[in-house]
């Protein structure tokens, strides 16, 4: 979607489609972003990485950035999981040491007249799993077939797009990798 054109690979199965994060260069306001596509998270049953291969993933992958700015929570709006919360503190709290902000990307969002309400009476729900994301795209991630959606799929890259663009550090956080490794695997706080 932010690229302009399918380069990620996606999938309407019940396994997921990415088991190694992948960069993407993309350009948002003439800046330019590296994106990260990272192994999800609970992606139903049977799911192709399963959630400790997907930390494995996302730790080897911290450890090549030289900083992160922005921490992308993609979820599909349908139904939060129970999973959603260990999830987001985990990168929150233990990986980024709540020094990175996040923001929410709720796809799935197709069916909604007024994407921007879902939020409005969704938040409660993020409150009681104590997700607090710092802003939030409510988005049709897809143009649909004979493209039904492609206002919506356009209005949605806007969106997304802005969201990135406002809410990553200018300046990337960065931790030394002994004192990042140390605290995030501690007894009392790490993983």
């Amino acid at each position: 979607m932010l690229a302009g054109s399918p380069l990620a690979k996606t999938s309407n199965d019940l396994r997921g489609g990415t088991a190694n994060s992948k960069p993407y260069e993309i350009s948002i306001e003439n800046k330019n972003f590296r994106i990260y596509d990272t192994a999800g998270f609970d992606e139903g049953d049977g799911a192709r990485v399963p959630s400790i291969t997907a930390i494995v993933q996302i730790y080897k992958l911290l450890k090549r950035l030289n900083g992160v700015s922005l921490l992308v929570y993609c979820m599909r709006g349908l139904r939060a999981k129970d999973s959603a919360k260990p999830n987001w503190m985990l990168f929150h709290r233990v990986i980024c040491q709540e020094e990175v902000p996040i923001v929410a990307v709720i796809t799935g969002l197709e069916a909604e007249e007024r994407r921007k309400e879902w939020w409005s009476r969704n938040q409660g729900v993020f409150n009681k799993y104590d997700l607090f994301p710092i802003d939030v795209a409510c988005i049709t991630a897809i143009e649909g077939k004979n493209r039904v959606y492609r206002k919506e799929f356009k209005e949605s890259k806007l969106d997304t797009e802005w969201v990135i663009h406002q809410n990553h550090l200018e300046t990337p956080w960065r931790v030394e990798k002994l004192k990042w490794f140390k605290a995030v695997f501690s007894p009392n706080g790490g993983i």
